[in-house]
């Protein structure tokens, strides 16, 4: 701009920004480059709290999705408003030359300020929506932060922006494995060392495994399956349990989300969870979880989560009785929107309990209240005593066995795989 005789003020206004010391930090390497360059610079107030409210209820959003057009609008109304307070006829924004954001989403935004301003005020902006990546400009951008040492950052700026970009230094791809819990496993193993909440995830397993040695089928390219590696030492063995209770609680409640966001409805869909930790339906099966403990001591030293979803398969050509996927259900998402959901609320909920461990109860009573047959009478099958009953759940102990009450009064607390759910499709190989 200054080559071609055009000095613009410069206009510091990114609430977004997180946790505050990135912002000033960002705030400080404008001041510099204007100060060298003799601009004026105005600098807004730092109102992260008011930016929060502009985008509740999209916190799961992707990167590049709502939640991001409705922050460019936020901050490129404020910058209008200020530019036709000031007097100014046009107005532009770096944003536009930052790889991490979506250029259409951007200048709709700016459009859009500028129709919102010229209805309060009456007065007339431009918005320049140049594409500032080409013609030479994102060369010339990053000449300009070798020349003058500026600080490079290394996400779009604020909290879940951050959130995906440590998540993402942590996922694995595999573009085709026998399963992702053997693939961790094996690699532990041989001494690979991994930080807390690595994600290995694939959309082409073709030997997964499930409970006690059942297998998993799955389409190509239509599911997701993962395995995070989570080092809970934190946790006495006698208490492992609730790491199975926190990966399912949290697989539906991230479903729950994925749900609402299409205008659906949670309660028409019956997500619920299958002691110990299958997802469900209704009455079919829509995941699920292999746990595989690696101990150390007395404590857990590796937990590690094999985590099989159904998406956006239709048909199942093995034995498995009653599978569903989302897209049966009428839930349009990709898996891979699936698996960040989902290994976000694994982690957000595992970091709450490692930084509170008596939260475990309250994780407990949620798991409960999501569990399958929760309330009244249904058959199950005890293959010990060949024996058909009917009972309701009295609850789940806290170390995991199934507690249920027989018509006859009496109680009886089975292990995982001692007792076998009926269900209108037959019996259940769990």
């Amino acid at each position: 701009m200054l080559a071609h005789d055009v000095r613009p003020t410069l206009y510091y206004f990114n609430p977004n920004i997180f946790p505050e010391e990135e912002y000033l930090i960002r705030k400080n390497e404008i001041t510099r480059y204007a100060a060298m360059l003799g601009l004026e610079i105005i600098d807004d107030d730092y109102d992260h709290a008011s930016w929060r409210c502009c985008v509740k209820g999209m916190e799961q959003e992707p990167e590049r999705g709502a939640r991001c057009l409705q922050c460019f609008k936020m901050r490129l109304l404020q910058t209008a408003r200020k530019a036709a307070q000031l007097g100014f006829e046009v107005f532009a924004t770096t944003l536009a030359s930052s790889r991490w954001k979506s250029l259409t989403q951007i200048n709709e935004a700016g459009r859009w300020a500028v129709e919102q301003v010229h209805k309060e005020t009456g007065k007339s902006l431009r918005f320049d929506d140049r594409n500032w990546r080409k013609g030479g400009l994102q060369q010339r951008r990053n000449e300009l932060l070798k020349e003058n040492g500026f600080y490079n950052q290394l996400y779009c700026g604020c909290e879940f922006s951050l959130d995906a970009m440590r998540r993402k230094e942590k996922m694995i791809h595999l573009p085709e494995v026998r399963s992702t819990n053997t693939w961790m496993l094996d690699a532990l193993a041989k001494g690979y060392t991994s930080p807390d909440e690595t994600v290995v995830y694939t959309m082409r397993q073709t030997a997964g495994r499930g409970q006690m040695g059942n297998s998993w089928e799955s389409e190509p390219d239509k599911n997701i399956a993962f395995s995070m590696l989570l080092c809970p030492e934190f946790l006495p063995i006698k208490e492992q349990f609730v790491i199975s209770q926190l990966c399912s609680l949290a697989i539906v409640e991230a479903l729950d989300a994925l749900i609402e966001d299409q205008g659906l409805h949670t309660e028409d869909l019956h997500l619920s969870i299958k002691w110990p930790n299958d997802i469900y339906a209704g009455d079919r099966k829509l995941g699920g979880i292999l746990i595989e403990n690696r101990l150390m001591g007395s404590t857990l030293k590796h937990s590690v989560l094999g985590v099989g979803l159904n998406v956006n398969q239709e048909k199942w050509i093995g034995n498995a009785p009653n599978p569903v996927s989302l897209k049966l259900l009428g839930v349009e998402t990709d898996p891979m929107h699936v698996l960040n959901s989902v290994t976000r609320r694994i982690g957000e909920l595992y970091q709450e309990l490692k930084s509170n461990k008596d939260i475990a109860s309250e994780i407990h009573a949620c798991y409960m209240d999501r569990l399958y047959r929760k309330v009244g009478y249904y058959p199950y099958y005890d293959p010990e005593r060949d024996e058909h009953f009917d009972a309701e759940i009295v609850g789940v102990d806290k170390q995991g066995p199934l507690i249920l009450r027989l018509v006859s009064g009496e109680e009886r607390s089975y292990w995982f795989k001692e007792v076998k759910f009926v269900l209108p499709c037959g019996i259940t190989k769990e």
